[in-house]
């Protein structure tokens, strides 16, 4: 697929833990470790669903931070590259100051962007021909998606295509996952653009 531009929806990091300890994490703290400005405080709305499910956004830096019962997500939502974004900074704010990081577990990336090709989209090779082969005769597709789930270099990567209204245009999902108890701070905005980088890189040869 020839790319002529792309739109990132979402960026986030996600850490899981084998148990994280919420009776400290309250709206107050959260808002108190990013160092927020009066103003900033006022509009960061915080949400609360259930005991273990603690929600903060920060609208004027277009973040979200989510702490579930054993999962910690941040979400940027600036739509800026990864290589320009400040997620792993927020990240980090969390991790040091709200869980407990000797129980971390896993930890992945998540992409989310919006495609649009230079020509329309070719569901026949994208598919394959042997899954038109069994569609019968006359069929007419009007959209379809690929699911695939795949390993490299030690990391487990999730792909999901899903189509839109228009021909040209179609969204990418990216999940990479590491096994690993650790998190290496000095490299992960490297880590997390050479991800994305990957993502394009199969984007193109689609």
């Amino acid at each position: 697929m020839k790319i002529k531009s792309q739109e990132i929806k979402n960026l986030n990091i996600t850490a899981v833990f084998s148990e994280i300890d919420h009776t400290l994490i309250t709206a107050e703290k959260m808002r108190e470790i990013f160092e927020l400005s009066e103003k900033e405080r006022k509009n960061s709305p915080f949400f609360e669903p259930s005991p273990s499910v603690k929600i903060l956004v920060i609208p004027d830096k277009q973040k979200e931070i989510i702490i579930e019962e054993k999962r910690l997500r941040v979400n940027d939502n600036s739509g800026k590259e990864p290589n320009e974004s400040e997620l792993e900074k927020y990240f980090q704010i969390v991790f040091d100051s709200l869980v407990d990081k000797t129980k971390l577990t896993a930890y992945g990336f998540n992409y989310d962007i919006l495609v649009k090709s230079e020509k329309k989209i070719n569901f026949e090779k994208l598919l394959g021909k042997g899954v038109l082969k069994s569609l019968e005769s006359g069929s007419n597709i009007l959209e379809s998606g690929v699911r695939v789930l795949f390993e490299k270099e030690e990391k487990r990567y999730f792909l999901q295509t899903s189509p839109t209204e228009d021909p040209y245009k179609m969204r990418f999902l990216l999940n990479t996952h590491y096994s690993l108890k650790k998190i290496s701070f000095k490299g992960l905005k490297k880590q997390i653009n050479e991800n994305y980088l990957e993502l394009i890189r199969i984007i193109e040869r689609i």
